[in-house]
């Protein structure tokens, strides 16, 4: 396992906590099957939030994990996946 310094260029230390691999699975089931959940997850403020959504992608960034999921008004969020509590396909 590498060691991070400060010298080293375009690394961000991240306190992101990557999700188990059937997690991760069972996320991209749903998009590609198109199937909605139902979502609990906590936002960037440390609000609790539910909501019914249908993922649309899962993207990395920064050596973070995040889902896009279209809302019911059809708005496009991003969640950090570390910050899912649960989720339950419907």
């Amino acid at each position: 396992m590498a060691t991070l310094t400060a010298s080293q260029p375009n690394v961000t230390m991240t306190d992101y906590q990557p999700v188990d691999c059937n997690t991760h699975s069972e996320y991209e089931a749903a998009i590609v099957r198109q199937r909605k959940m139902r979502v609990n997850w906590t936002d960037a403020s440390g609000q609790s939030c539910i909501d019914i959504l249908r993922p649309v992608d899962l993207l990395t960034r920064q050596h973070e994990e995040f889902m896009l999921a279209e809302t019911h008004d059809h708005k496009i969020i991003e969640i950090r996946l570390d910050y899912i509590n649960k989720a339950e396909t419907l």
